[in-house]
């Protein structure tokens, strides 16, 4: 099988036009790269134990370049577990505090890593973590909202931030509600995240987009591959955008029933095209290089593509759906959160996870 570029813009320049990206909101996630993305691993303690205590050390430069004014923190379930969490009412106290320390060398103590000048921000006998369904991808949503009883300021000057989450309640009592927590990793397979669902035509015809988050880093490759139900599959365009909520002045994703590809959504802007051909076993996959360059490391670039299917639709058009992706450095990160954690609330000490690990956690406030 043979591919033809329609046309290319640079590669090693489009990843740098990536990574200089940004945008100002009022929330912060810890980590920051994993807020569109599912994090590797959960915790079962946050919600899950009744009788609990809980300590999470952030990189305070990952939540603010000088103060914070901090209202609210929230957590999202975790959605590698695919089933419904019930509803789960507990008693929980937070307190906030800045902590010399750093995530790296968090202590197994609690009160080594709390200090006299913590703050209580929040504490009910009903707490509510919310029913949540199913997940038919993640992330999901950050719907345990803990509102702060009062603002907390967070200086960067006098440290990294923690929280020390306690809850009192009958010993051993666990309901599964777990939250999306992210384990760094010593791996270096990036990650990806789908942006919405393809279409299908009139007969249930459709493409299916994948794209394997192993080589997914510095020096690998962004690579593609599609599968498909159609009988005699022809023609496919496949692209990489830089963006994923607009396309020039038009906001994404753009339903594309107007244009008679009924049901179909164009979800990325398209910076890089490529044509494929495909043949009676389906469409050859696509490997774009990914330059070694540094700077281009936690990256995001987005991806779809559209096959010409005769009689699908009006438009002859089947689109797969969008698929977010991070580019992973060449080594582990930096450590930018960790926990210790126990199903105690008497206990002095708790657990500490040999790889640093921590709840995905939303911060609310105004961050300078």
């Amino acid at each position: 099988m043979k591919m033809r570029k329609r046309s290319f813009f640079p590669v090693p320049a489009f990843f740098v036009l990536l990574s200089s990206l940004s945008a100002q909101t009022t929330a912060r996630v810890c980590p920051d790269y994993v807020e569109h993305f599912e994090g590797r691993g959960g915790d079962r303690y946050l919600a899950g134990w009744e009788d609990m205590h809980e300590q999470v050390l952030y990189d305070g430069a990952r939540i603010a370049r000088t103060r914070a004014v901090i209202t609210a923190v929230a957590f999202r379930r975790d959605c590698d577990r695919n089933k419904p969490f019930q509803a789960r009412k507990v008693h929980r106290r937070i307190l906030a505090d800045h902590c010399a320390g750093t995530p790296d060398a968090i202590s197994g103590t609690f009160a080594r890593n709390l200090g006299p000048g913590a703050v209580k921000v929040f504490e009910s006998s009903r707490v509510v973590f919310p029913p949540q369904p199913a997940c038919a991808a993640g992330p999901a949503p950050f719907a345990a909202v803990f509102p702060f009883s009062k603002p907390f300021l967070y200086e960067r000057k006098k440290g990294n931030l923690l929280l020390d989450i306690l809850g009192k309640g009958t010993p051993s009592a666990w309901r599964e509600w777990i939250a999306d927590a992210h384990a760094q990793s010593y791996g270096t397979s990036g990650m990806t995240a789908p942006l919405g669902p393809g279409c299908k035509g009139k007969a249930g015809e459709y493409v299916h987009l994948s794209v394997s988050p192993y080589p997914l880093k510095l020096g690998g490759s962004l690579s593609l591959s599609f599968t498909t139900n159609l009988a005699k599959p022809g023609t496919l365009l496949a692209w990489v955008g830089a963006r994923c909520n607009r396309l020039g002045n038009t906001p994404l994703p753009l339903d594309l029933t107007f244009l008679g590809a009924t049901g179909c959504k164009l979800y990325t802007s398209l910076e890089v095209l490529f044509v494929l051909q495909g043949s009676g076993s389906g469409y050859p996959g696509l490997s774009l290089p990914i330059p070694g360059n540094p700077a281009l490391a936690m990256a995001q670039v987005f991806t779809q593509a559209a096959a010409y299917a005769p009689g699908a639709n009006p438009a002859g058009l089947l689109f797969t759906g969008g698929v977010r992706c991070l580019v992973w450095p060449g080594r582990r990160p930096p450590t930018v959160l960790n926990s210790v954690f126990t199903n105690s609330s008497a206990a002095s000490r708790g657990s500490i996870m040999r790889t640093p690990v921590g709840p995905v956690t939303q911060f609310r406030g105004t961050f300078q």
